[in-house]
């Protein structure tokens, strides 16, 4: 292997500790936990989501507020 090879090779074994290293470090959840928390979260701010309860046409700003004159 040449010197060039070498000084562009992307997977050193030093990248791939430090790697292994900060995954280590991450807390994990349960899927069942997460899953629990996301559905609460979605079950309280789904009054407030636009997309279950739509826009009223007041505050809709893409909507045209002026109708066709040809049609």
């Amino acid at each position: 292997m040449s010197s060039k090879t070498a000084s562009t090779n992307k997977h050193s074994p030093g990248k791939n500790c430090a790697a292994v290293e900060t995954r280590g470090l991450h807390k994990r959840t349960k899927v069942s936990m997460a899953s629990s928390d996301l559905m609460f979260y979605c079950e309280e701010h789904a009054r407030s989501d636009s997309l279950l309860t739509g826009i009223p046409t007041s505050e809709n700003l893409l909507k045209d507020k002026k109708t066709c004159i040809i049609l």
